[in-house]
């Protein structure tokens, strides 16, 4: 009986790590909070804060929102804020210019990123298509007295860019918001 239950344990424990070392693309939760005074949303400005090396992820990412938004009445603005406009001027020319007032909307949603190290043995990729990339990507919510709301942030995990998930992440986005 003790070599049975010696074999599962060894294989669960092998099966296991096995599926944490392989790479998923995915967008995937990994922590969040709703204050208790929380209500659904009727209108968010979304505010991007970067250095500008992520501008076409964020202004497809704010489509895919404002898709995925839409479909429930919720008004949609938008916010650029990046730091570095004069390196990444290619990156930033699709990104909207900002007109909108963050008084004329019930939330402001600051959206940030944190970026992996990427190992050693991605970064020698020839083809930019197979090269594997991870972010945290942060909503932090605030209603228009300041105060927290709600926090999200979820790990994306794709190949060759993060643009590749904005649909899924507004899909998710909008699923926690609801």
């Amino acid at each position: 009986m003790e070599k049975i239950i010696v074999f599962i344990f060894i294989s669960f424990t092998i099966s296991t790590y096995a599926q944490t070392n392989k790479f998923k693309e995915q967008v995937t939760i990994v922590n969040s909070f709703k204050a208790d005074f929380y209500s659904s949303p009727k209108s968010i400005i979304f505010v991007f804060n970067d250095s500008g090396h992520l501008g076409n992820y964020y202004t497809k990412l704010l489509k895919d929102l404002k898709k995925t938004l839409r479909k429930e009445k919720i008004k949609v603005g938008s916010e650029f804020n990046f730091s570095n406009k004069k390196d990444f001027a290619n990156d930033i020319s699709n990104a909207p210019k900002n007109k909108n007032k963050r008084s004329d909307f019930e939330f402001i949603c600051n959206i940030t990123t944190e970026h992996y190290k990427d190992p050693e043995e991605w970064k020698n990729y020839k083809d930019l298509k197979k090269r594997k990339t991870q972010h945290d990507l942060i909503f932090t919510m605030y209603n228009n007295k300041h105060e927290r709301i709600l926090k999200l942030k979820l790990f994306i995990q794709s190949y060759y860019t993060i643009a590749t998930k904005t649909k899924e992440t507004s899909i998710l986005f909008y699923e926690f918001i609801k």
